[in-house]
């Protein structure tokens, strides 16, 4: 079997920042720079993500991050190792076993709805666990990142 390269979508980290307002000077410069102006500059840093694990722990703590599905779909499609994976593994025509699944799948709402259900207790919990984070973390239960 052929080994696959490594792809890491980490490689450049992701980062979280604050913004403030940008000053005149530093607006001027930027036009100077890049042809056009920009009202935000980043501030500090807050977090940054450097592997799957703390992606995996950011995305439990905050439940959703565009521009984390950003950072990783960019890293992906600018990935000379993940084009490998592309070419090497995935068929040229899509397996008619798919094509037939596709053709055959009914949506069905109740599914959607008991998701939705689950999806509100589950965010109904949060908060406690949040709260928790120091005591689990002295337990050795979440390792801090």
């Amino acid at each position: 079997m052929n080994s696959l390269p490594i792809v890491d979508v980490f490689e450049t980290p992701y980062e979280i920042w604050t913004y403030r307002n940008a000053t005149l000077d530093e607006g001027i410069q930027h036009l100077q720079e890049y042809g056009y102006t920009i009202s935000q500059v980043p501030d500090k840093l807050e977090k940054s993500i450097s592997n799957a694990y703390k992606a995996a722990v950011h995305m439990a703590l905050v439940g959703a991050d565009n521009a984390l599905e950003h950072h990783i779909n960019n890293a992906l499609n600018s990935s000379s190792n993940f084009k490998i994976w592309r070419q090497t593994m995935m068929p040229r025509r899509t397996p008619i076993q798919l094509t037939n699944y596709q053709r055959k799948y009914i949506f069905d709402n109740s599914v959607v709805q008991e998701i939705n259900k689950i999806d509100c207790i589950f965010r109904n919990q949060i908060p406690s666990l949040i709260l928790n984070l120091p005591f689990l973390y002295s337990l050795g239960e979440i390792p801090s990142y």
